[in-house]
């Protein structure tokens, strides 16, 4: 207990009936792949805008009814993951929608995906993004000094750090891509003026030993500023699990239940962003069972943190029946409370 007096652990409220067990057969793409109702005039598809270790990076153009000259850049982006087929959900539609409606031309880009590519290397895609559509504005009949950027969940943070360093002029012109004035010289264009701010990301396709992870609580926060993600303990086989850190501060609550444990009826009740996710990483054996989470701090020491996280998942020689779970009493909607 002396962990939960420092971390605390909350749950949240999850009210469910019993469901039925499903076999962990590769999700349908379908919800990937719907067409949103008609909410733009034009769409042009895939334009590159760069590359990264060969894949390319593209975005989509949507333009409306009536432009107003204006544009919106779009960060294609849940729990940084971004692909092209997010595009095609009717989320997209109800995000960019009322800018179409309003006149703004909608750049929906996309950039690489972690856990390969880091934050840092993806804010550097969107940098180039917003680099390469500024440059081309004429070309796509918009005006580079009328500009916005905006997205949901890792979209809105991709969007605000290209929008808070103010020591950062970005001038457009003709005879070069771009022209940079910067205050502090030490400071890479479109980076942030905080070069002691890492973020780590670490995933795993095997369950968390809960008394293991229970036990390094405190240690995996030390240093760490924040911490999100999704968890998958051994002893709450049926139950996807949150992680939210502040500090010291833990919170670990039920999300619900996996898609593997779901009839394919019931996956559009399950957020899109893991669904894209699950459609991209399913596990022939477990299904979207995974952990990921996502930390950050101060001169974090992302070796250490990785031998600690590692540590805490469930060995292959390791048996699940015989463990017992400190976390259970603290989950509501808990399979093992």
């Amino acid at each position: 207990m002396r962990h939960f007096l420092r971390a605390a652990i909350t749950s949240l409220i999850v009210s469910s009936s019993a469901l039925a067990a499903a076999p962990a057969s590769a999700p349908a793409t379908a919800a990937a792949t719907s067409q949103p109702a008609k909410w733009f005039a034009d769409r042009e598809r895939d334009i590159v805008y760069g590359r990264s270790y060969g894949a390319a990076l593209t975005f989509d153009i949507f333009r409306p009814e009536k432009p107003n000259g204006a544009a919106i850049i779009f960060v294609v982006s849940g729990g940084w993951v971004s692909v092209p087929e997010m595009l095609n959900t009717p989320l997209m539609g109800a995000f960019a929608g009322p800018l179409t409606a309003r006149g703004y031309t909608v750049f929906a880009v996309c950039h690489a995906c972690q856990p390969k590519f880091q934050i840092p290397e993806i804010v550097g895609n969107l940098n180039r993004a917003v680099r390469f559509i500024r440059m081309h504005a004429a070309d796509y009949g918009v005006d580079p000094n009328r500009f916005g950027i905006t997205g949901g969940s890792a979209g809105g943070h991709l969007s605000l750090m290209q929008a808070i360093n103010p020591q950062l002029l970005v001038r457009t012109t003709t005879t070069a891509l771009i022209g940079l004035h910067l205050t502090v010289p030490a400071v890479e264009p479109g980076s942030i003026a905080v070069p002691t701010k890492r973020t780590f990301i670490w995933q795993s396709a095997r369950p968390f030993h809960p008394e293991r992870l229970y036990d390094a609580l405190e240690d995996l926060v030390a240093g760490t500023c924040r911490g999100r993600g999704t968890l998958w303990i051994a002893t709450q086989h049926r139950n996807r699990l949150s992680w939210d850190s502040f500090g010291t501060n833990i919170a670990i609550g039920v999300l619900g239940p996996w898609l593997a444990d779901l009839p394919a009826d019931r996956w559009a009740s399950v957020g899109q962003q893991h669904q894209t996710r699950s459609a991209l990483e399913w596990h022939p054996e477990y299904g979207d069972r995974a952990s990921y989470l996502s930390f950050t701090g101060a001169d974090l020491d992302a070796r250490e943190l990785q031998e600690r996280l590692d540590g805490c998942v469930l060995r292959a020689d390791e048996a699940v029946h015989p463990l017992t779970d400190p976390f259970a009493p603290y989950l509501e909607g808990s399979t093992a409370a």
